[in-house]
């Protein structure tokens, strides 16, 4: 009489239970990439948004005037004629910019997508909450 040879049913649920175990110890490492996408697009939209401010500083100081801050953020600053959306805002229009002057300080109300006082130059995300290390996004 031969032996056959193959799997047991007792074999492959083992290893259905293994490969359900790694998934579910593997997948929230993956699913946790989507916060650190967000936070990288944050940091890369105001990064966007401070080199605009930064270059027209430069420029009103090479045109022989007192060198001076923009006074707002335009969409005018930018190579693509929009200002970068904000990727964490919950406001609607999340490219829309809020100007203050003065020790005026970021509200982080979700009212617009940035912040910027344009005394100082400072632009920050207008954004209430924190990301996932618990450092507040308007602190960015």
């Amino acid at each position: 009489m031969k032996s056959q040879r193959g799997v047991t049913l007792i074999e492959l649920i083992i290893i259905i239970v293994v490969l359900a175990l790694l998934a579910g110890v593997g997948l929230p490492i993956f699913i946790d990439f989507s916060s650190d996408a967000k936070i990288s697009a944050s940091k890369g939209s105001l990064g966007t948004i401070r080199a605009a401010i930064a270059t027209s500083y430069a420029s009103s100081a090479i045109t022989g005037s007192t060198p001076a801050y923009p006074s707002s953020v335009t969409a005018g600053m930018f190579a693509d004629r929009t200002v970068p959306d904000n990727p964490v805002s919950a406001a609607t229009s999340r490219n829309s910019v809020s100007t203050v002057t003065g020790n005026s300080a970021n509200p982080a109300d979700d009212s617009t997508g940035w912040w910027y006082n344009s005394g100082t130059g400072e632009a920050r995300l207008n954004t209430a909450g924190n990301d996932k290390n618990n450092k507040s996004w308007a602190s960015y």
